[in-house]
C-alpha cells in the first residue's frame, strides 16, 4: 500500500515542485529588488539591479526619493508569464497586490555573479484611449537629470551648467561671460531645491520630455531631449505670477544677453566685423558703419555686469544698463524669418542713451548720422541741389515743399537767412526721435531739426532767428510756394498753373473768364519782386507781406483742399489808399470793358491756332527774383541805404 502511495504521489509532487521551480529564479530576482526598494536599501537595490539600471536609475543618493514619485504598486508579486528573449535575458509579467496590477520586468544575467537581476521595469499606462509601456529606467533617468540640472544651475560652475544642457543650448551659454552666465542661472532657478512635497510632473514622448517643477509663486518648465541616450535640457522657462520674473525662454534670454554684450565688446574694440554680425542690416549700414565711436562712449561689459536688466516682449527685447548719470538701452529684434523658434537669433536694432539730469534721449543712429546729414543738407541748400535736398529731407518736408519745386523755382526761394557757408555746431539736443543741432552759420544761429524714422535720420526743418514771420523754413517755403507759382503762371502765360495756385473764387471771377493770360496781368509781377517782409497767419487765412507800405504787395492766401492758394493780391504804390489796388478787382474791371472783350476775342483766336501762346512780354520766373532794393519803414525813417533811382515811389 505504501509503495503504491509513493508510486502515485511522488510523481505528482515532483510535477508541482518542478512547476514552482520554473518561476523560482524569476520570483527570487524580483523579490530581492522589491524588498530592497521597500526597505530603502540603496546598496541592496544596486546589487539586485543590472549595471545599466544602476547607472541610469540609481546613480544618485536621492534615487530612492524619486522612486516614490513613480508610485510603483506595492504588495505581493506573482509571476504570470515568463518569456525568454535569450539565454541572458527574460521578460517577466507579474501581478502586484490585491489590485493585480501588471508590471513587466526585464531580467538579465549578471556576468560576474551569474545571478538574474532587474534590468528595467515597464508600467502600462492608459492615456486618451491609448496604452503605452513606460520604462522605469527612462523615467528615473529623467527625474535624476532634473536633480542634476538644479544642482548644476544652482551651485555649479560653467562646466557643470553646460554639461546638463543640449549642444545647441550649451553653445549659446558658452558664449556668455561667466558673470552673465551666473546671472542667467540665478534668474532661472533662484534658490530652487528638489522638494519631495513639490513633486515634478514629467511627460515623456519617445525622445522628448517636458518636466514641470513647482516653485514658490510659479513653476520651472524644463524641455528635454535624448542625446546619445542621455537627457539634456534644450530650454528652460520660468512661469511666475510676477510678470517681472517671468522668463519665457532661457535660451532666448541667453541669446539676447550674449548679443548685447558682444556688441559692447566689439564697440569698445572698434571691431567692425563683430559689430556687423550682431547688428541689424539697417542699423549697421545707416549708422554704425560710418559712426565716430570716439564721440559717443558706451559702457564696457564689466561695467554693466552688476547694473543691468533685460525685458523681453514678443519678438523684441531691451538690454538696459544703469549708470551713475545715464541709462543705456540696447534694443534688439528677433530675426524676421528664423529657422525655428529654438534657434531664434537677435540683432541690435538701436542703442539709446537717457540722461537722468536733462531727460535727453540720445539715439546712437541719430548721434552718428544727424551731424553728417545736417552738413549735407546745408551744402545742398547752398548749391540749390534739389536731388540731394530730397534725399536728405524728411518725408513731411518733401511732401510739403520739395515735391512742388523744380530747379528753376528753387533758385528764387527766400533763403536769405541761411548763408551759404559751412555751419559750426554749437550744441546738440536729443528728444526721442527728434534731434536738434544748433549751429553758427555765418552771422546767424540756426537750428537744424532732424527726425528719425525707422533708423533713417533726415532733416525735417530749419529754425531761423526771424521776426514777423514763422521761424520754420519748412512753413515759410510752404507758404511762399503758391506765391511764386502764381507769379510763374503769369510770367509764362500758363492758365493751368494759375488755376492750381488760385482760390476757387479767383478762378471763378477771373481765370475761367479768359482763354489766355491777359497782358495787363503782367503788371503784378513787378510788385511780387519785392522781398519777403512778414507772414501773418490766422486760421485758414495767411497774409504774406512783400516790401513795405510804400511799395510792394500783400498776398492773401487761403487753404483749399489742404493746400495754400492765392485769394487776392493788394498792389502797393504808396501809403495812401488811392495808391493801392486789388488784383482781383483790377482784373474784373478789365474784363468788363469793351476793350477787354475785344482783346479777349483776339486772344481766343490766337489760342485756336496750333502754335504755342507767346509770353506776354514778361520774363520767366527766373527773372522775378525778389529785388534787393531798399525799403523804408512805416514811420518814413530810412532803415537801409538809399534805393536805386528806378524804385517806384
Amino acid at each position: 500500500m505504501l509503495r503504491t502511495f509513493i508510486r502515485l504521489v511522488l510523481p505528482l509532487a515532483f510535477v508541482v515542485y518542478a512547476l514552482g521551480c520554473a518561476h523560482f529564479i524569476e520570483t527570487q530576482a524580483i523579490n530581492r529588488f522589491t524588498e530592497a526598494l521597500d526597505s530603502d536599501d540603496l546598496l541592496a537595490l544596486k546589487t539586485s539591479s543590472s549595471s545599466s539600471f544602476e547607472q541610469k536609475a540609481l546613480r544618485l543618493t536621492e534615487s530612492l526619493d524619486d522612486f516614490e514619485i513613480l508610485n510603483l504598486p506595492e504588495g505581493k508579486t506573482s509571476v504570470v508569464n515568463v518569456e525568454e528573449s535569450s539565454d541572458d535575458e527574460k521578460k517577466v509579467t507579474v501581478t502586484v497586490g490585491e489590485s493585480d496590477r501588471r508590471l513587466l520586468y526585464r531580467l538579465t544575467r549578471d556576468a560576474e555573479s551569474d545571478k538574474w537581476v532587474v534590468d528595467d521595469i515597464f508600467i502600462k499606462q492608459k492615456k486618451k484611449g491609448l496604452t503605452a509601456a513606460k520604462s522605469v529606467t527612462q523615467q528615473m533617468d529623467l527625474l535624476l537629470s532634473v536633480r542634476e540640472f538644479l544642482s548644476a544651475w544652482t551651485q555649479g560652475g560653467s562646466e557643470s551648467v553646460l554639461a546638463v544642457t543640449a549642444p545647441e543650448f550649451a553653445q549659446v551659454l558658452k558664449g556668455l561671460h561667466p558673470v552673465y552666465l551666473e546671472w542667467l542661472t540665478r534668474q532661472v532657478v533662484k534658490e530652487s531645491s528638489h522638494n519631495s512635497k513639490d513633486r515634478p510632473d514629467a511627460q515623456l514622448d519617445e525622445d522628448v520630455a517636458v518636466v514641470r517643477l513647482p516653485q514658490p509663486g510659479g513653476q520651472i518648465v524644463l524641455s528635454y531631449r535624448l542625446f546619445d541616450g542621455n537627457w539634456k535640457v534644450t530650454d528652460v522657462a520660468l512661469e511666475s505670477r510676477d510678470d517681472q520674473e517671468h522668463i519665457p525662454s532661457a535660451k532666448k534670454l541667453a541669446t539676447i544677453v550674449g548679443t548685447a554684450t558682444t556688441f559692447l565688446d566689439a564697440y569698445a574694440g572698434r571691431d567692425m566685423p563683430a559689430l556687423k554680425s550682431v547688428s541689424s542690416e539697417r542699423f549697421f549700414e545707416a549708422s554704425v558703419s560710418h559712426g565716430d565711436f570716439s564721440s559717443v562712449s558706451l559702457p564696457h561689459t564689466d561695467q554693466a555686469a552688476d547694473r543691468f536688466n533685460v525685458t523681453m516682449r514678443d519678438r523684441r527685447a531691451d538690454f538696459v544698463i544703469e549708470g551713475e548719470a545715464e541709462y543705456t538701452k540696447i534694443s534688439l529684434a528677433a530675426a524676421a524669418d528664423p529657422d525655428s523658434e529654438s534657434s531664434q537669433k537677435y540683432s541690435v536694432a538701436e542703442v539709446t542713451i537717457y540722461e537722468m539730469e536733462t531727460g535727453q534721449e540720445k539715439r546712437l543712429s541719430a548721434l552718428f548720422t544727424a551731424n553728417a546729414m545736417m552738413r549735407i543738407f546745408s551744402d545742398s541748400l547752398a548749391k540749390r541741389d534739389l536731388v540731394m535736398l530730397e534725399k536728405t529731407s524728411s518725408a513731411d518736408f518733401i511732401r510739403r515743399v520739395w515735391k512742388h519745386v523744380d530747379d528753376t523755382l528753387l533758385q528764387v526761394l527766400p533763403l536769405a537767412e541761411i548763408e551759404p557757408v559751412t555751419p559750426k555746431v554749437l550744441s546738440i539736443v536729443f528728444e526721442g526721435a527728434v534731434t536738434e543741432i544748433t549751429v553758427m552759420q555765418g552771422n546767424r544761429a540756426l537750428t537744424y531739426v532732424l527726425r528719425d524714422n525707422a533708423g533713417q535720420v533726415r532733416v525735417d526743418d530749419v529754425l531761423m532767428p526771424v521776426v514777423n514771420r514763422p521761424s520754420s523754413l519748412k512753413t515759410t517755403l510752404e507758404l511762399m510756394l503758391p506765391v511764386y507759382q502764381f507769379a510763374n503762371g503769369i510770367a509764362t502765360s500758363q492758365l493751368g498753373l494759375l488755376g492750381r495756385n488760385s482760390s476757387h473764387e479767383l478762378n471763378r471771377r477771373v481765370w475761367t473768364q479768359v482763354d489766355a493770360v491777359p497782358e495787363s496781368a503782367g503788371r503784378l509781377l513787378t510788385y511780387l519782386q519785392a522781398p519777403l517782409t512778414s507772414i501773418t497767419q490766422e486760421g485758414d487765412a495767411t497774409l504774406v507781406m512783400l516790401g513795405d507800405n510804400r511799395w510792394g504787395a500783400e498776398v492773401h492766401l487761403t487753404i483749399e483742399h489742404t493746400r495754400h492758394v492765392v485769394e487776392d493780391v493788394l498792389m502797393i504804390d504808396g501809403p495812401e489808399p488811392k495808391q493801392r489796388e486789388h488784383f482781383k478787382q483790377t482784373m474784373r474791371a478789365w474784363l468788363t470793358s469793351e476793350t477787354a472783350r475785344a482783346l479777349n476775342q483776339s486772344a481766343l483766336r490766337r489760342a485756336t491756332q496750333p502754335t504755342e501762346p507767346e509770353p506776354i512780354g514778361q520774363q520767366p520766373i527766373s527773372a522775378i527774383v525778389p529785388s534787393d532794393r531798399a525799403f523804408t519803414s512805416p514811420d518814413d525813417e530810412p532803415t537801409t541805404p538809399t534805393p536805386p533811382s528806378n524804385q517806384r515811389q
